[in-house]
Protein backbone atom coordinates (compact mmCIF):
# COMPACT_ATOMS: atom_id res chain seq x y z
CA UNK A 1 0.00 0.00 0.00
CA UNK A 2 2.52 2.20 1.02
CA UNK A 3 4.22 1.85 -2.29
CA UNK A 4 0.99 2.21 -3.84
CA UNK A 5 1.00 5.95 -2.23
CA UNK A 6 4.16 6.41 -3.00
CA UNK A 7 4.25 6.19 -6.92
CA UNK A 8 0.69 8.16 -7.27
CA UNK A 9 2.18 10.71 -5.43
CA UNK A 10 5.63 10.64 -7.87
CA UNK A 11 3.27 10.57 -11.00
CA UNK A 12 1.55 13.71 -9.25
CA UNK A 13 4.54 15.56 -8.61
CA UNK A 14 6.04 14.74 -12.31
CA UNK A 15 2.37 15.85 -13.61
CA UNK A 16 2.39 19.06 -11.81
CA UNK A 17 5.66 20.12 -12.58
CA UNK A 18 5.16 19.49 -16.03
CA UNK A 19 1.78 21.49 -15.98
CA UNK A 20 4.08 24.56 -13.75
CA UNK A 21 6.75 24.47 -16.94
CA UNK A 22 4.34 25.10 -20.04
CA UNK A 23 2.54 27.34 -17.65
CA UNK A 24 6.16 29.96 -17.23
CA UNK A 25 6.41 28.76 -20.83
CA UNK A 26 6.96 32.55 -23.11
CA UNK A 27 5.41 33.20 -26.23
CA UNK A 28 6.40 35.53 -29.42
CA UNK A 29 4.02 36.10 -32.68
CA UNK A 30 4.32 38.51 -35.84
CA UNK A 31 1.88 39.35 -38.17
CA UNK A 32 1.49 41.71 -40.86
CA UNK A 33 -1.53 43.11 -42.56
CA UNK A 34 -1.94 42.92 -45.46
CA UNK A 35 0.33 40.24 -46.63
CA UNK A 36 0.12 42.06 -50.28
CA UNK A 37 -0.16 45.88 -50.82
CA UNK A 38 0.13 48.26 -53.33
CA UNK A 39 3.05 50.89 -53.47
CA UNK A 40 1.79 54.20 -51.32
CA UNK A 41 0.06 51.98 -48.66
CA UNK A 42 0.18 51.51 -45.28
CA UNK A 43 1.51 47.83 -43.85
CA UNK A 44 0.72 47.32 -40.16
CA UNK A 45 3.23 44.91 -38.44
CA UNK A 46 1.98 43.94 -34.89
CA UNK A 47 4.04 41.80 -32.55
CA UNK A 48 2.85 40.31 -29.58
CA UNK A 49 4.77 38.52 -26.80
CA UNK A 50 3.19 36.52 -23.41
CA UNK A 51 5.12 35.86 -20.58
CA UNK A 52 8.33 37.45 -22.34
CA UNK A 53 12.06 37.25 -19.92
CA UNK A 54 12.45 40.81 -21.30
CA UNK A 55 10.56 43.63 -22.99
CA UNK A 56 9.65 44.21 -26.69
CA UNK A 57 12.63 46.14 -28.68
CA UNK A 58 12.25 49.67 -29.67
CA UNK A 59 12.73 49.44 -33.47
CA UNK A 60 14.35 52.32 -35.71
CA UNK A 61 14.34 53.26 -38.75
CA UNK A 62 17.91 51.65 -39.40
CA UNK A 63 16.39 48.78 -38.65
CA UNK A 64 14.31 48.72 -41.84
CA UNK A 65 17.07 49.90 -43.95
CA UNK A 66 15.56 52.01 -47.33
CA UNK A 67 12.94 49.50 -48.21
CA UNK A 68 10.79 50.85 -45.31
CA UNK A 69 9.43 54.26 -43.80
CA UNK A 70 8.85 54.02 -40.39
CA UNK A 71 5.97 55.93 -40.07
CA UNK A 72 4.93 55.50 -36.29
CA UNK A 73 4.83 52.60 -33.68
CA UNK A 74 3.11 52.27 -30.69
CA UNK A 75 3.02 49.66 -27.48
CA UNK A 76 0.55 48.16 -24.90
CA UNK A 77 0.86 46.12 -21.84
CA UNK A 78 -2.00 43.64 -20.40
CA UNK A 79 -2.38 39.93 -18.41
CA UNK A 80 -3.66 37.49 -19.77
CA UNK A 81 -5.98 34.73 -18.25
CA UNK A 82 -3.69 33.01 -16.33
CA UNK A 83 -2.19 36.18 -14.78
CA UNK A 84 0.60 36.58 -17.30
CA UNK A 85 2.15 39.58 -18.60
CA UNK A 86 1.50 40.20 -22.31
CA UNK A 87 3.08 42.71 -24.36
CA UNK A 88 2.02 44.32 -27.86
CA UNK A 89 4.13 46.38 -30.30
CA UNK A 90 2.35 47.79 -33.39
CA UNK A 91 4.26 49.03 -36.21
CA UNK A 92 2.83 51.22 -39.21
CA UNK A 93 5.43 51.20 -42.15
CA UNK A 94 5.15 52.42 -45.33
CA UNK A 95 7.08 50.49 -48.62
CA UNK A 96 9.48 52.75 -50.75
CA UNK A 97 9.63 50.65 -53.40
CA UNK A 98 7.93 47.77 -54.83
CA UNK A 99 8.70 44.38 -55.68
CA UNK A 100 9.36 41.20 -52.95
CA UNK A 101 10.14 42.94 -49.44
CA UNK A 102 11.45 41.72 -46.51
CA UNK A 103 10.94 42.65 -42.69
CA UNK A 104 13.54 42.16 -40.32
CA UNK A 105 13.57 39.61 -37.96
CA UNK A 106 12.63 39.82 -33.71
CA UNK A 107 14.19 38.24 -30.96
CA UNK A 108 13.77 38.37 -27.74
CA UNK A 109 15.65 35.33 -24.64
CA UNK A 110 14.97 32.59 -26.56
CA UNK A 111 11.98 33.48 -28.61
CA UNK A 112 11.73 34.50 -32.27
CA UNK A 113 10.71 35.60 -35.23
CA UNK A 114 11.79 35.09 -38.43
CA UNK A 115 12.24 38.06 -41.24
CA UNK A 116 8.78 37.99 -43.03
CA UNK A 117 8.37 38.71 -46.38
CA UNK A 118 5.79 41.27 -47.96
CA UNK A 119 4.69 41.56 -51.75
CA UNK A 120 4.40 45.17 -52.93
CA UNK A 121 3.42 46.23 -56.18
CA UNK A 122 3.33 49.50 -58.32
CA UNK A 123 -0.44 50.16 -57.54
CA UNK A 124 -3.39 48.27 -55.96
CA UNK A 125 -5.27 46.11 -59.01
CA UNK A 126 -8.07 48.42 -60.66
CA UNK A 127 -6.24 52.02 -59.40
CA UNK A 128 -4.25 54.00 -61.12
CA UNK A 129 -0.83 54.17 -59.72
CA UNK A 130 1.44 57.23 -58.60
CA UNK A 131 2.40 59.37 -61.56
CA UNK A 132 5.64 61.43 -60.70
CA UNK A 133 7.64 63.93 -63.55
CA UNK A 134 10.42 66.77 -63.60
CA UNK A 135 11.27 69.09 -65.34
CA UNK A 136 14.16 71.19 -65.17
CA UNK A 137 15.10 74.26 -67.09
CA UNK A 138 17.91 75.12 -68.01
CA UNK A 139 19.08 71.78 -67.78
CA UNK A 140 22.71 72.67 -67.46
CA UNK A 141 22.85 75.67 -65.61
CA UNK A 142 25.42 78.05 -64.47
CA UNK A 143 26.98 79.01 -60.97
CA UNK A 144 24.84 82.00 -60.03
CA UNK A 145 22.15 80.78 -62.60
CA UNK A 146 18.51 80.05 -61.15
CA UNK A 147 16.93 76.56 -62.33
CA UNK A 148 13.17 76.18 -62.20
CA UNK A 149 12.64 72.52 -61.24
CA UNK A 150 8.64 71.45 -61.50
CA UNK A 151 7.15 68.21 -60.16
CA UNK A 152 4.21 66.86 -61.30
CA UNK A 153 2.32 64.54 -59.01
CA UNK A 154 -0.72 62.49 -59.81
CA UNK A 155 -2.08 59.45 -58.08
CA UNK A 156 -5.57 57.70 -57.56
CA UNK A 157 -8.98 59.52 -57.72
CA UNK A 158 -9.61 61.32 -54.26
CA UNK A 159 -6.13 61.99 -53.53
CA UNK A 160 -5.32 65.48 -51.60
CA UNK A 161 -1.90 65.99 -51.57
CA UNK A 162 0.41 67.86 -48.72
CA UNK A 163 2.91 70.70 -49.91
CA UNK A 164 6.06 69.04 -51.10
CA UNK A 165 9.59 69.90 -49.66
CA UNK A 166 12.93 69.77 -51.62
CA UNK A 167 16.35 69.87 -50.53
CA UNK A 168 19.82 70.98 -52.35
CA UNK A 169 22.90 71.29 -51.06
CA UNK A 170 25.53 73.96 -52.19
CA UNK A 171 22.68 76.02 -53.63
CA UNK A 172 19.79 77.96 -52.54
CA UNK A 173 15.74 77.02 -52.51
CA UNK A 174 12.69 78.95 -53.08
CA UNK A 175 9.38 77.68 -53.65
CA UNK A 176 7.74 79.56 -56.27
CA UNK A 177 4.30 78.02 -56.40
CA UNK A 178 2.07 74.91 -56.07
CA UNK A 179 -1.42 74.50 -58.60
CA UNK A 180 -3.32 72.43 -60.11
CA UNK A 181 -2.65 70.91 -63.86
CA UNK A 182 -2.89 68.49 -66.01
CA UNK A 183 -0.69 66.35 -67.65
CA UNK A 184 -0.59 63.81 -71.11
CA UNK A 185 0.04 59.97 -70.24
CA UNK A 186 -0.69 57.68 -73.29
CA UNK A 187 -2.25 60.58 -75.28
CA UNK A 188 -4.94 61.05 -72.15
CA UNK A 189 -4.83 63.94 -69.45
CA UNK A 190 -4.41 63.54 -66.16
CA UNK A 191 -4.54 65.52 -63.26
CA UNK A 192 -1.54 66.27 -61.50
CA UNK A 193 -0.53 68.70 -58.59
CA UNK A 194 2.71 70.86 -59.91
CA UNK A 195 5.01 72.08 -57.65
CA UNK A 196 7.59 74.71 -58.67
CA UNK A 197 10.93 75.87 -56.96
CA UNK A 198 13.79 77.89 -58.05
CA UNK A 199 16.86 76.49 -57.66
CA UNK A 200 20.50 78.97 -57.12
CA UNK A 201 23.35 76.96 -57.53
CA UNK A 202 26.45 78.17 -55.65
CA UNK A 203 28.99 75.46 -56.59
CA UNK A 204 29.83 73.94 -60.18
CA UNK A 205 29.46 69.77 -60.53
CA UNK A 206 26.75 67.54 -59.41
CA UNK A 207 23.98 69.26 -57.60
CA UNK A 208 21.93 66.82 -56.07
CA UNK A 209 17.97 67.79 -55.51
CA UNK A 210 16.19 65.39 -53.25
CA UNK A 211 12.40 65.46 -52.82
CA UNK A 212 11.18 64.10 -49.49
CA UNK A 213 8.36 61.88 -49.49
CA UNK A 214 5.32 62.51 -51.03
CA UNK A 215 2.44 62.48 -48.64
CA UNK A 216 -1.05 62.69 -49.43
CA UNK A 217 -5.17 61.78 -48.21
CA UNK A 218 -7.35 59.63 -49.79
CA UNK A 219 -10.62 58.70 -48.45
CA UNK A 220 -9.24 59.26 -44.41
CA UNK A 221 -5.92 57.66 -45.52
CA UNK A 222 -2.93 58.70 -45.19
CA UNK A 223 -0.80 57.64 -48.68
CA UNK A 224 3.02 57.91 -48.40
CA UNK A 225 5.35 57.43 -51.98
CA UNK A 226 8.88 57.71 -52.17
CA UNK A 227 10.01 61.29 -53.66
CA UNK A 228 12.15 61.69 -56.70
CA UNK A 229 15.80 62.15 -56.97
CA UNK A 230 17.86 64.18 -59.58
CA UNK A 231 21.04 65.46 -60.34
CA UNK A 232 21.72 68.80 -62.11
CA UNK A 233 25.35 69.56 -63.90
CA UNK A 234 26.08 72.71 -62.80
CA UNK A 235 28.63 74.58 -65.26
CA UNK A 236 31.56 76.99 -63.79
CA UNK A 237 31.17 80.35 -64.13
CA UNK A 238 33.77 82.78 -66.25
CA UNK A 239 36.97 83.21 -64.23
CA UNK A 240 36.63 87.04 -65.05
CA UNK A 241 33.46 87.34 -63.55
CA UNK A 242 32.77 88.79 -59.86
CA UNK A 243 30.34 86.03 -57.81
CA UNK A 244 29.05 89.43 -56.72
CA UNK A 245 27.30 89.89 -60.10
CA UNK A 246 23.91 88.38 -61.13
CA UNK A 247 24.33 86.00 -64.03
CA UNK A 248 21.11 86.61 -66.39
CA UNK A 249 19.16 89.21 -67.40
CA UNK A 250 18.41 91.83 -65.29
CA UNK A 251 15.53 94.26 -66.09
CA UNK A 252 15.38 97.84 -64.17
CA UNK A 253 11.83 99.61 -64.01
CA UNK A 254 11.70 103.31 -62.58
CA UNK A 255 9.04 105.70 -61.67
CA UNK A 256 8.59 109.29 -62.51
CA UNK A 257 10.88 111.55 -60.10
CA UNK A 258 10.30 115.15 -59.26
CA UNK A 259 11.04 117.03 -62.39
CA UNK A 260 10.88 120.79 -60.53
CA UNK A 261 12.29 121.52 -57.32
CA UNK A 262 14.03 124.79 -55.23
CA UNK A 263 17.66 124.55 -53.88
CA UNK A 264 17.51 122.82 -50.49
CA UNK A 265 14.37 120.59 -51.34
CA UNK A 266 14.25 117.17 -51.11
CA UNK A 267 13.01 114.31 -53.14
CA UNK A 268 13.47 110.03 -53.71
CA UNK A 269 14.77 108.29 -56.93
CA UNK A 270 12.34 105.10 -56.85
CA UNK A 271 13.25 101.88 -59.08
CA UNK A 272 12.63 98.39 -59.26
CA UNK A 273 14.55 95.66 -60.12
CA UNK A 274 13.95 92.59 -61.23
CA UNK A 275 17.16 90.14 -61.74
CA UNK A 276 18.35 86.77 -61.46
CA UNK A 277 20.14 87.02 -57.93
CA UNK A 278 22.13 89.63 -55.93
CA UNK A 279 23.08 89.99 -52.29
CA UNK A 280 21.79 93.32 -50.36
CA UNK A 281 25.43 94.15 -50.17
CA UNK A 282 26.08 93.63 -53.64
CA UNK A 283 22.90 96.37 -54.74
CA UNK A 284 23.38 98.75 -52.20
CA UNK A 285 27.44 98.85 -53.05
CA UNK A 286 26.59 99.44 -57.13
CA UNK A 287 24.30 102.29 -56.28
CA UNK A 288 27.54 103.80 -54.00
CA UNK A 289 29.36 103.28 -57.30
CA UNK A 290 27.23 105.53 -59.50
CA UNK A 291 28.42 109.37 -60.87
CA UNK A 292 26.18 111.95 -59.31
CA UNK A 293 25.90 115.55 -60.59
CA UNK A 294 27.26 118.27 -58.20
CA UNK A 295 23.81 119.99 -58.05
CA UNK A 296 22.56 116.74 -56.21
CA UNK A 297 23.35 115.40 -53.24
CA UNK A 298 22.38 111.49 -52.83
CA UNK A 299 22.06 109.55 -49.46
CA UNK A 300 22.01 106.24 -49.03
CA UNK A 301 19.43 104.18 -50.87
CA UNK A 302 16.82 102.00 -49.23
CA UNK A 303 16.29 98.45 -51.02
CA UNK A 304 13.68 96.10 -49.59
CA UNK A 305 13.40 92.88 -51.43
CA UNK A 306 9.72 92.43 -52.79
CA UNK A 307 8.06 88.53 -52.21
CA UNK A 308 5.45 88.53 -54.61
CA UNK A 309 4.91 84.92 -54.95
CA UNK A 310 4.61 84.87 -58.83
CA UNK A 311 6.01 82.70 -61.05
CA UNK A 312 9.00 84.13 -62.12
CA UNK A 313 12.75 83.11 -60.97
CA UNK A 314 13.95 86.22 -60.61
CA UNK A 315 14.42 88.47 -57.79
CA UNK A 316 12.68 91.57 -57.46
CA UNK A 317 13.85 94.57 -55.12
CA UNK A 318 12.15 98.17 -54.40
CA UNK A 319 14.63 100.87 -54.55
CA UNK A 320 13.89 104.31 -52.96
CA UNK A 321 16.87 106.87 -53.43
CA UNK A 322 16.28 110.30 -51.35
CA UNK A 323 18.22 113.51 -52.38
CA UNK A 324 18.63 116.89 -52.01
CA UNK A 325 18.93 119.43 -54.70
CA UNK A 326 21.65 122.11 -53.71
CA UNK A 327 22.49 123.96 -56.88
CA UNK A 328 19.99 125.41 -59.37
CA UNK A 329 20.17 124.79 -63.16
CA UNK A 330 19.16 121.41 -65.17
CA UNK A 331 20.30 118.33 -63.63
CA UNK A 332 20.80 115.31 -64.46
CA UNK A 333 19.59 112.17 -62.51
CA UNK A 334 22.05 109.35 -61.87
CA UNK A 335 21.83 106.90 -64.69
CA UNK A 336 21.30 103.03 -63.81
CA UNK A 337 23.86 100.67 -65.59
CA UNK A 338 23.60 97.11 -64.01
CA UNK A 339 26.23 94.56 -65.58
CA UNK A 340 25.07 90.88 -65.74
CA UNK A 341 26.07 87.81 -67.39
CA UNK A 342 24.52 86.03 -70.19
CA UNK A 343 25.03 82.67 -69.81
CA UNK A 344 24.43 81.26 -72.97
CA UNK A 345 27.14 83.76 -74.84
CA UNK A 346 29.40 84.00 -71.60
CA UNK A 347 29.38 87.68 -72.07
CA UNK A 348 28.68 90.52 -69.97
CA UNK A 349 25.73 93.09 -71.08
CA UNK A 350 23.93 95.82 -68.71
CA UNK A 351 20.84 96.88 -67.97
CA UNK A 352 20.34 100.43 -68.45
CA UNK A 353 17.60 102.69 -66.56
CA UNK A 354 17.16 107.09 -67.12
CA UNK A 355 15.09 109.17 -64.75
CA UNK A 356 16.00 112.36 -66.67
CA UNK A 357 16.27 115.20 -65.77
CA UNK A 358 15.54 118.07 -62.75
CA UNK A 359 14.94 121.65 -62.97
CA UNK A 360 16.20 123.05 -59.79
CA UNK A 361 15.31 126.90 -59.13
CA UNK A 362 17.56 128.91 -56.48
CA UNK A 363 15.21 131.62 -54.97
CA UNK A 364 18.08 133.34 -53.35
CA UNK A 365 19.13 134.20 -57.64
CA UNK A 366 15.33 135.41 -57.34
CA UNK A 367 15.36 137.06 -53.98
CA UNK A 368 18.21 139.02 -55.75
CA UNK A 369 17.27 140.31 -59.06
CA UNK A 370 13.77 141.21 -57.28
CA UNK A 371 16.15 143.05 -54.68
CA UNK A 372 18.17 144.87 -57.57
CA UNK A 373 14.90 145.63 -59.65
CA UNK A 374 13.39 147.01 -56.32
CA UNK A 375 16.40 148.92 -56.08
CA UNK A 376 16.40 150.09 -59.46
CA UNK A 377 13.14 150.74 -59.68
CA UNK A 378 13.13 153.26 -56.35
CA UNK A 379 16.30 154.79 -57.39
CA UNK A 380 14.57 155.47 -61.16
CA UNK A 381 12.17 157.07 -58.84
CA UNK A 382 13.71 159.34 -56.80
CA UNK A 383 15.75 160.17 -59.69
CA UNK A 384 12.33 161.19 -61.23
CA UNK A 385 11.27 163.05 -58.66
CA UNK A 386 14.28 165.02 -58.18
CA UNK A 387 14.04 165.83 -62.40
CA UNK A 388 10.49 166.75 -61.82
CA UNK A 389 11.30 168.78 -58.43
CA UNK A 390 13.84 170.41 -60.80
CA UNK A 391 11.73 171.00 -63.37
CA UNK A 392 8.76 172.24 -60.97
CA UNK A 393 11.57 174.61 -59.47
CA UNK A 394 12.77 176.02 -63.04
CA UNK A 395 8.89 176.74 -63.78
CA UNK A 396 8.41 178.28 -60.99
CA UNK A 397 11.56 180.48 -61.48
CA UNK A 398 10.15 180.97 -65.06
CA UNK A 399 7.27 182.36 -63.71
CA UNK A 400 8.34 184.51 -61.12
CA UNK A 401 10.80 186.17 -63.47
CA UNK A 402 8.51 186.62 -66.18
CA UNK A 403 6.30 188.23 -63.63
CA UNK A 404 9.19 190.55 -63.17
CA UNK A 405 9.06 191.52 -66.85
CA UNK A 406 5.38 191.73 -66.69
CA UNK A 407 4.54 194.44 -63.86
CA UNK A 408 7.86 196.48 -64.95
CA UNK A 409 8.60 197.31 -61.61
CA UNK A 410 12.25 198.21 -60.87
CA UNK A 411 12.23 197.82 -57.63
CA UNK A 412 11.41 194.17 -57.79
CA UNK A 413 14.06 193.33 -60.31
CA UNK A 414 16.34 194.83 -57.42
CA UNK A 415 14.75 192.34 -55.37
CA UNK A 416 15.89 189.75 -56.97
CA UNK A 417 19.25 191.10 -57.64
CA UNK A 418 19.66 191.16 -54.27
CA UNK A 419 18.54 187.72 -53.20
CA UNK A 420 20.51 186.52 -55.25
CA UNK A 421 23.54 187.81 -54.12
CA UNK A 422 22.42 187.09 -50.60
CA UNK A 423 21.81 183.40 -51.52
CA UNK A 424 25.55 183.27 -53.63
CA UNK A 425 27.53 185.79 -52.08
CA UNK A 426 30.87 184.24 -53.14
CA UNK A 427 30.04 183.66 -56.71
CA UNK A 428 28.08 186.68 -57.26
CA UNK A 429 29.95 189.29 -55.06
CA UNK A 430 31.79 190.84 -58.38
CA UNK A 431 29.20 190.36 -60.83
CA UNK A 432 27.43 193.24 -62.23
CA UNK A 433 23.65 193.59 -62.73
CA UNK A 434 23.67 193.34 -66.36
CA UNK A 435 26.40 189.87 -65.75
CA UNK A 436 24.21 188.62 -63.98
CA UNK A 437 21.44 188.94 -66.16
CA UNK A 438 23.39 187.20 -68.95
CA UNK A 439 23.89 183.98 -66.32
CA UNK A 440 19.65 184.63 -66.06
CA UNK A 441 19.74 183.39 -69.66
CA UNK A 442 22.69 180.70 -69.25
CA UNK A 443 20.41 179.01 -66.21
CA UNK A 444 17.63 178.96 -68.83
CA UNK A 445 15.74 181.74 -68.06
CA UNK A 446 14.83 183.52 -70.46
CA UNK A 447 15.74 187.47 -70.71
CA UNK A 448 12.84 189.52 -72.19
CA UNK A 449 14.02 192.93 -73.10
CA UNK A 450 11.32 194.25 -70.55
CA UNK A 451 13.72 192.31 -68.31
CA UNK A 452 16.72 195.10 -69.75
CA UNK A 453 14.36 198.01 -69.66
CA UNK A 454 14.14 197.66 -65.97
CA UNK A 455 17.73 196.75 -65.31
CA UNK A 456 18.33 200.25 -67.35
CA UNK A 457 16.04 201.83 -65.19
CA UNK A 458 17.59 200.62 -61.90
CA UNK A 459 21.42 201.96 -63.23
CA UNK A 460 19.88 205.31 -64.23
CA UNK A 461 18.51 205.01 -60.51
CA UNK A 462 21.45 204.37 -58.97
CA UNK A 463 24.34 205.58 -60.85
CA UNK A 464 22.86 208.51 -63.21
CA UNK A 465 21.77 209.07 -66.97
CA UNK A 466 23.29 206.59 -69.29
CA UNK A 467 23.75 207.20 -73.05
CA UNK A 468 24.50 203.33 -73.98
CA UNK A 469 24.73 200.18 -72.71
CA UNK A 470 27.45 198.99 -70.93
Amino acid sequence: MRIVNGLVAAAVAVLAGALGGEAAAGSLVCRVEPPKLGLGQPLHWDIRGVGLSQGLPALRQDDFGRDWLLHAQSSSQSRDGKGRQAESLRITLYPMRSGALRLPPIAVGDLRCPGQGVAVALHPPGEEGLFIRTRIEPPQPMVGQPVRIELDVGGPGGMTWSPVIMSAANATVREISTLDASALVDGAAIAVQRHTWAVLPLTAGRLEVRFEHLRGTRFGQLMIYPGPNLVVPVRRMPAYWPATLAVGPARWRVFAPPRDLQVGQTGVLRARLHIPAIGRQALEGFFASIPVARGLKMYAPRVQMIEDGGPALDQTWQVDWPFRAVAGGTIAYPRLRMPYLDPELQAPRLATASWGALRVSDPRLMRMVIGIAGSALLLGALFGLRSALVRWRLAQARRQWMSLALQGHPQGMADAWAQARAANPARLAGTTLRAWLSERARCGLPVDPRHRDLVSQLEHRRYGPRTHDG
